[in-house]
């Protein structure tokens, strides 16, 4: 019965975020070539040391964009508008892990171009100071 609340839980979540724009995204950080940032209003915690959050990275400029759409060999043409990336991450705040959920890329006007939910569940520890490190520290309350 929980695992059934949990998928009901994970299916309400990826049908109400829908596109890629969001109420508000907030700013972690940028490089050269993306910024990356966090959707505020998806935080949800479905266990007591577990918080699921949307991250995405947004290409800065056209040179960074066409890094991407070169990177994606299957389907070039499908990506030529390509705007960014956002997944779905569950954190563990105690182990200190993290697990992509799903994960997405979505074009300039919003529509998605490509999703996934992953079903087989492999967390990784988060490496300390790294974007996804600084993201717990946020929202688990450490910041």
């Amino acid at each position: 019965m929980r695992l059934l609340s949990g998928v009901a839980l994970l299916t309400a979540i990826l049908l109400s975020v829908g596109q890629a724009e969001s109420k508000e995204w907030v700013n972690l950080m940028s490089d050269s070539d993306y910024q990356y940032a966090y959707e505020k209003d998806s935080i949800v915690h479905p266990g007591k040391d577990v918080v699921n959050v949307w991250v995405r990275r947004e290409c800065k400029d056209e040179a960074a964009r066409q890094r991407v759409v070169a990177g994606r060999k299957e389907d070039p043409v499908l990506y030529k508008d390509y705007r960014g990336s956002k997944q779905l991450i569950e954190i563990n705040c105690v182990k200190r892990t993290m697990d992509v959920l799903s994960s997405a890329d979505y074009k300039s006007n919003g529509d998605t171009l490509w999703s996934m939910t992953f079903s087989i569940r492999n967390p990784d520890q988060i490496p300390p100071g790294s974007r996804i490190d600084n993201v717990a520290d946020i929202v688990c309350g450490k910041e």
